[in-house]
């Protein structure tokens, strides 16, 4: 097996040469002069700056230490005399990054950050309409760029734009903002969905009334979201009749219940999990799909249960990657609930499991080796 080197001096070297031939255009180094008496605070405006300098930056990082400066250090920053104007370089900063960063996740960080910075400036004494504007359309240029990220930023927006959604100079492009981002949303969900074409598609499997599925999450109810926005001229009604991303994520779970039958249940979670708004919501499925499991066999006839388990094993072979361990309990589920059926002389599938597990193959641990704390580091799954 080979071994990983780890070299401390390396490391050490590594960081010495990697801001070697950094430059700091003089607007950066301006702020970062601003907080040479405050260690804590300048280090990190420093390493920010830097970090963001270099041609292969660590967006991540400079993201995170741009969070801070915004939020953990805006004591700091509010209370100089030019306050709004310093803080205009790091917002700057953080612009550069919500339209070059390719990461969804960061993206995310990044518009709620924005927006909870806009909160903690509405809640100052001092008024900063000028630094919040530039805020907002950052947001919004961001928005235009990637709708993806800010839709799943959306019950950011409800938190923390509630303070300046009524002033004057601010209402108009915050409900216009408000409305563009919520309006993605329900076409995101809709377009992704389609839970029509999964019911004709499921329809031999299908014994329940699916009307109320329909109601809850079908293409009438999106149809009606949408024009509720577009009549909406309110963002406090805005944002409390039409839901957010999570929102509507968290309706689409709990549709499972209007289901009656374990193997519809089974099948429509199977579906959820496969939609790109339900991320968020994957281990919780997988573990209420794992709880239903043996109740799902108990309703399968003889010659049914063999094909269930083929599509057990094809399910989990999307998941594997991501969700290993929770794979790893429903193959055990799946193991009892097997042997079980042998036991009450209903039918013998023992060795058809094995064999399907043996199949499926194994995660290996991959690369072993002893980290800085003296433990051994493997792949968790």
């Amino acid at each position: 097996m080979e071994e990983k080197f780890i070299s401390k001096a390396l490391e050490a070297n590594l960081a010495e040469t990697r801001y070697k031939d950094i430059k700091i255009p003089p607007d950066y180094q301006s702020f970062i002069d601003l907080s040479k008496k405050y260690y804590g605070i300048h280090k990190r405006a420093n390493d920010c700056i830097i970090e963001f300098q270099h041609p292969f930056s660590n967006k991540k990082f400079v993201a995170e230490e741009l969070r801070s400066i915004l939020l953990t250090d805006f004591w700091f920053y509010i209370a100089l005399e030019n306050a709004d104007e310093a803080l205009q370089t790091p917002v700057q900063l953080m612009q550069e990054l919500l339209l070059s960063c390719d990461n969804p996740k960061l993206k995310v960080m990044i518009v709620r950050t924005l927006l909870e910075f806009i909160h903690t400036l509405s809640k100052d004494k001092k008024p900063h309409i000028e630094l919040i504007e530039i805020c907002l359309q950052t947001l919004i240029d961001g928005f235009k760029s990637d709708p993806r990220s800010f839709i799943m930023a959306s019950k950011y927006i409800k938190r923390y734009l509630n303070q300046e959604a009524d002033h004057p100079k601010l209402k108009e492009k915050i409900l216009a903002f408000t409305k563009a981002v919520y309006i993605e949303n329900i076409k995101f969900w809709q377009k992704s969905s389609d839970i029509e074409q999964w019911i004709e598609q499921e329809k031999d499997i299908l014994k329940s009334e699916i009307d109320e599925l329909r109601t809850q999450i079908g293409s009438k109810w999106f149809a009606s979201l949408s024009e509720q926005i577009e009549s909406i001229n309110s963002w406090h009604e805005l944002v409390e009749k039409i839901p957010d991303y999570d929102q509507v994520a968290e309706c689409f779970a709990n549709a499972v219940d209007t289901l009656k039958t374990f193997i519809e249940q089974f099948h429509f979670i199977f579906y959820l999990l496969q939609l790109d708004g339900m991320e968020a919501h994957q281990e919780r499925l997988i573990w209420k799909l794992n709880k239903m499991l043996r109740q799902t066999i108990d309703e399968l006839d003889k010659e049914q249960i063999r094909p269930f388990i083929n599509s057990i094993f094809e399910f989990a072979e999307q998941l594997r990657a991501e969700h290993g361990s929770s794979i790893l309990d429903m193959f055990l589920t799946v193991g009892k609930k097997v042997i079980e059926l042998k036991k009450e002389g209903k039918i013998d599938l023992v060795s058809y499991y094995e064999n399907k597990l043996i199949d499926f193959g194994f995660e290996t641990p991959g690369m072993v080796y002893v980290n800085e704390d003296w433990q051994l580091s493997v792949n968790q799954n």
